[in-house]
C-alpha cells in the first residue's frame, strides 16, 4: 500500500478536532525554531578565533543530533545505534550533516 505521511496539525486543527481552545503556555524562548535557538545563543565572552570555531562546530553538531532524533516519521528518525555513532556523540569531528 501506499505508505502513510506524517504531518503535525496546525492549531486550529486540532481545536477543530477536539472541539477546545488550546491555552497559550510561557514564553521562554524568543525563537521559535531550534536552528535559532541553538544558533543564536550568545558566546561566552573572550572565546578566541580558534574556540569560537569550535564552539560553532559544537553547535553544529549538537543541531544535527538534535534534527535526527526527533523526527517526527519514525522510519526517517534515527536508531539509538545510529544516535550513538554521532559525532556529538563520539567526540569526532563533525563535518556536516550525519
Amino acid at each position: 500500500g501506499t505508505p502513510r505521511g506524517f504531518r503535525i496539525m496546525t492549531q486550529a486543527e486540532f481545536e477543530a478536532e477536539h472541539n477546545t481552545k488550546v491555552s497559550t503556555g510561557k514564553r521562554y524562548f524568543k525563537f521559535t525554531k531550534l536552528t535559532d535557538l541553538i544558533g543564536m545563543r550568545a558566546y561566552k565572552e573572550g572565546l578566541s578565533e580558534a574556540e569560537l570555531a569550535k564552539e560553532r562546530q559544537r553547535r553544529a553538531a549538537f543541531l544535527d543530533f538534535l534534527l535526527g532524533i526527533m523526527k517526527i516519521d519514525p522510519s526517517a528518525r534515527w536508531s539509538p545505534r545510529q544516535a550513538a555513532r554521532h559525532p556529538f556523540i563520539t567526540g569526532a569531528n563533525f563535518t556536516g550533516p550525519f
